[in-house]
């Protein structure tokens, strides 16, 4: 399985998941954590919108293969997408 380097914290569990006809499983990262792991790390300190642009410009916009994570962000009802 593929890791996100230094995101070990934000790791939420492993997903089993299809690529085309085999199971591969990847690790599943809670994307929440990960804006806090970047903030905490960065010198100096990003903000939570800085650190939600590099993850999407530089994790999300990322396929490495068939174990490339994957990244969740918690959905709450009535919330706009």
């Amino acid at each position: 399985m593929l890791k996100i380097d230094d995101m070990d914290n934000a790791i939420a569990g492993v997903a089993t998941i299809w690529q085309g006809n085999q199971q591969v499983k990847v690790l599943v990262y809670d994307g929440l954590k990960m804006i806090d792991e970047l903030i905490a790390k960065s010198s100096p300190q990003m903000s939570a919108d800085d650190a939600m642009e590099y993850i999407e410009y530089n994790i999300l916009s990322a396929y490495v293969g068939p174990d490339t994570p994957i990244v969740y962000f918690p959905y709450y009802e009535g919330e706009d997408e």
